[in-house]
């Protein structure tokens, strides 16, 4: 009998740590989604670009490209990295979201063993009457 009631006291326990893995798994979801769209990142990516394209337009002029296939080709390149970026962008978005979500479904998971967990050992504690 003490050892039923010892179980039931661990219980919440475990329900208030899977709390905090369901709040913490949707806390670096959404910080993701914010730090992604921040407008801090979105001007170093694009300071980023704007170097490579600088960068190229001196390897054309070194490699003597003729002046009017420049810009043409400047353009393909700045495409791109535009592409590039996009799906790096994409790529490390898509993961962190993915893992806080993974992190919250284990965290509902625990909460709702705990609760079956608890169930489960209240019925034992009261036989059922006929």
């Amino acid at each position: 009998m003490k050892s039923t009631i010892t179980k039931i006291r661990k219980w919440p326990v475990l329900e208030m740590f899977g709390i905090l893995l369901c709040g913490a798994g949707l806390c670096l979801a959404l910080g993701s989604v914010g730090a992604s769209c921040s407008q801090e990142m979105l001007l170093h990516e694009k300071q980023q670009l704007l170097g490579q394209l600088d960068e190229m337009k001196n390897v054309l002029v070194a490699a003597k490209v003729p002046d009017e296939q420049i810009g043409g080709l400047l353009h393909v390149h700045k495409a791109a990295l535009v592409s590039e970026a996009a799906h790096e962008h994409f790529i490390v978005l898509s993961f962190f979201i993915l893992l806080g979500l993974s992190v919250s479904s284990v965290g509902l998971t625990v909460v709702l063993w705990a609760k079956l967990r608890t169930l489960a050992a209240s019925q034992i504690q009261e036989p059922r009457s006929a």
